[in-house]
C-alpha cells in the first residue's frame, strides 16, 4: 500500500514527466514472459499478463522512442542523446513471447530483443518455474544452488522431480522454427548463453564454450548476426566480461537496474526488470529510472 501510494505521488506531482524530459540517458526494458491470464504457475514476477503488457507498450509509445538495441547502442557510441529512447529485450526465449508479446510488438512497429539459451531442449520448461522448486524453494536456498550447482537446470531439477508438472506451451521454451518464423518477421535475437549456468563459476575453458558455442548456433538457427549477449542471472564480473569481448559480443545486458548515459560499459549495460505484477503508477517511474533500492527476480 506505501509502495503504491509512493509511486501514485511522483506521477501526480509531475516528478516522473521532469523525469523522463530531463535525462540524459535511456531505459533498456527487461521482460521474461507473457502469458494471456495474470498468471498462478511459475516463478513469481516472471510471468506477465497480455493486458497489462499490452497498456505498458501503449504507454511507452506515446513517450519514449522505441529502437532495436543494436541501435541503442549505436547511439551510446557516437555520443547522441538518448532521452526518452528506449529498446526493449525478453530473457529466456520462452514460447509465451512468441504467442502473446510479439504480435503486440509488431502490431505498435516496435523493435525486440530475445535472448535465447541455445542448449536447452525446445518445449521444455526452465527449472525455475517448477512447481516443486517454486513452492519448496527460498531465496537463501536459490542463492546456493546459483552458487554451488553454477546455477545449472540439470543439476538441480535432479533434486526437484517432476518440476515440469502443470506447466502449458506458454511456460515452456519455444522451438527453433518459432523463433526462425519470428527472425524472418524482423524480432531480433542475442545469445543467453547454451546451458543458462551461472558464468562467474565457471572453469575458462567452459565459459568460453558457453559464449562460443551458442553464438554459433544461434547465427546459424536465425540466419542473423549475433552481437548481444544476456548475462545468465545478470550475473557477470571482470572475467566473465572480457571472455564476452574476446567471444566477439559488441554488446552485454546485466540485470543492474538503472539507466544507461552516454559512455556507459557496452559489455555491462543496465536493465529494468518489469516484474509481472508492476502497477501503471510504478512502472512509469521505473521507466525513468525512479526506484527505491528492492530485491527482484533474475534469470
Amino acid at each position: 500500500m506505501l509502495a503504491s501510494a509512493f509511486y501514485s505521488v511522483l506521477r501526480h506531482s509531475g516528478v516522473v514527466s521532469v523525469a523522463r524530459y530531463t535525462s540524459n540517458a535511456g531505459a533498456i526494458l527487461c521482460y521474461h514472459n507473457i502469458v494471456p491470464y495474470e498468471s498462478s504457475v511459475g516463478a513469481p514476477g516472471l510471468h506477465l499478463d497480455v493486458e497489462r503488457f499490452h497498456d505498458q507498450v501503449e504507454w511507452v509509445t506515446r513517450h519514449f522512442t522505441v529502437v532495436p538495441l543494436s541501435e541503442y547502442v549505436r547511439r551510446l557510441g557516437r555520443a547522441h542523446s538518448l532521452n526518452r529512447v528506449l529498446a526493449i529485450t525478453c530473457d529466456d526465449g520462452y514460447q509465451g513471447v512468441f504467442s502473446h508479446a510479439w504480435p503486440i510488438l509488431r502490431s505498435f512497429g516496435l523493435p525486440v530483443t530475445v535472448f535465447v539459451p541455445t542448449g536447452l531442449p525446445a518445449g521444455d520448461g526452465f527449472w525455475w518455474d517448477g512447481e516443486s522448486v517454486v513452492r519448496c524453494t527460498t531465496s537463501d536456498e536459490r542463492d546456493r544452488w546459483l552458487s554451488e550447482f553454477d546455477g545449472d537446470g540439470e543439476r538441480i531439477t535432479r533434486l526437484m522431480p517432476g518440476h515440469q508438472n502443470g506447466l502449458s506451451a506458454d511456460y515452456r521454451l519455444a522451438s527453433w522454427s518459432v523463433m526462425a518464423d519470428a527472425a524472418r518477421e524482423g524480432c531480433e535475437f542475442g545469445v543467453h548463453t547454451h546451458t543458462h549456468r551461472n558464468l562467474t563459476r565457471l572453469s575458462d575453458t567452459d565459459l568460453r564454450n558457453e559464449l562460443v558455442g551458442s553464438r554459433a548456433v544461434l547465427e546459424e538457427r536465425t540466419g542473423q548476426r549475433i552481437t548481444c549477449l544476456a548475462y545468465p542471472y545478470g550475473l557477470f564480473d571482470a572475467r566473465v566480461r572480457e571472455a564476452a569481448r574476446a567471444a566477439g559480443f559488441e554488446t552485454a545486458v546485466t540485470m543492474d537496474f538503472g539507466l544507461n548515459a552516454l559512455g556507459a560499459d557496452p559489455l555491462a549495460l543496465r536493465r529494468i526488470n518489469i516484474p509481472a505484477t508492476i502497477r501503471a503508477d510504478a512502472f512509469q517511474a521505473w521507466v525513468c529510472g525512479l526506484r527505491p533500492r528492492v530485491g527482484e527476480s533474475r534469470s
